[in-house]
């Protein structure tokens, strides 16, 4: 009865583990950002060979090619822990009947799905250490400003009309061919969900001075550090931002820009200032933020 209870217990766990892998797994499978990435390493391998020197902008792109998708590897990852659970359900059933042939079948049902699923999943570990520079290659060179409005007009993208005001930039041949390689993924839904969500680092107050002294054309608004954070997503140009804290000229707090797109930024919501000659923007409660790389 104690062996039958034990056993039982092994069974029970082993279907709670395996449902509990469906469960991470069906949710990466889901994920945006699972599909996105997929998206990225598929621009990879199906972009042309470029026609400039390696090392410059244009063949920066190039990298190790992944065979099969994060996502295809997480369905077969849901459908091997579905096999676990079932495995842990034959053996509950045959200890708690004392049914042999159920229970040699839970044994070898129950090992082989592990040994495939662990396999599978030091496969995805591998897979994130060639894909993530790969990635990160790929965010660097889509999300820097020329770059990224020149493929939403080359694409052409609905919302390349928001960039109408800027200057033009002109798509050579190796542009145009890897717009029209792009055209066969939704290449316009992902450039905006790559391209519009940051992450900052914080700058220490000397490096805060110096990016101002250095002078050029800022954006000013009322706006939180939450806020300002998305107003510089948004602005594709922008890099760098500098943020006051609330008080009693502004009960939300000042929003610098230090960069952006004139047409973002038009009054009376926004202030176009001369970072030379900024007003106010000193202090040590005065804090500044650059795109992390």
């Amino acid at each position: 009865a104690v062996r039958t209870v034990r056993t039982a217990g092994v069974a029970a766990m082993v279907i709670a583990a395996g449902l509990l892998l469906f469960g991470v797994s069906l949710a990466g499978v889901r994920m945006p950002a699972i599909r996105a990435m997929d998206h990225l390493v598929e621009f990879n391998t199906q972009m042309p060979p470029d026609t400039e020197a390696a090392g410059s902008s244009a063949a920066v792109l190039r990298g190790p090619v992944a065979l099969a998708t994060t996502n295809e590897a997480l369905r077969m990852l849901c459908w091997l822990s579905f096999f676990v659970a079932l495995s842990g359900l034959l053996g509950l059933v045959g200890a708690l009947t004392r049914h042999r042939h159920l229970m040699s079948g839970y044994v070898l049902f129950a090992s082989c799905s592990s040994i495939v699923v662990l396999v599978l999943a030091s496969q995805l570990w591998q897979r994130r250490a060639i894909v993530q520079p790969l990635v990160f290659r790929q965010v660097l060179y889509y999300c820097e400003t020329q770059t990224y409005i020149r493929m939403a007009r080359a694409l052409p993208c609905d919302w390349a009309e928001l960039y109408n005001m800027t200057k033009p930039t002109v798509c050579d041949a190796v542009c145009a061919s890897r717009a029209e390689a792009l055209k066969r993924f939704d290449a316009c839904g992902i450039l905006p969900r790559l391209c519009k969500h940051f992450e900052y680092d914080a700058l220490s107050h000397v490096t805060c001075a110096g990016d101002l002294q250095r002078g050029g054309v800022g954006f000013e608004t009322t706006a939180p550090l939450e806020a300002c954070m998305q107003y510089c997503d948004a602005d594709i140009e922008c890099k760098r931002f500098a943020i006051k804290p609330p008080s009693p000229e502004a009960s939300e707090g000042r929003c610098l820009l230090l960069e952006g797109i004139a047409a973002f930024h038009t009054h009376p919501t926004w202030t176009r200032v001369d970072l030379a000659r900024a007003k106010g923007w000193t202090g040590d409660r005065l804090q500044c933020y650059r795109r992390g790389d």
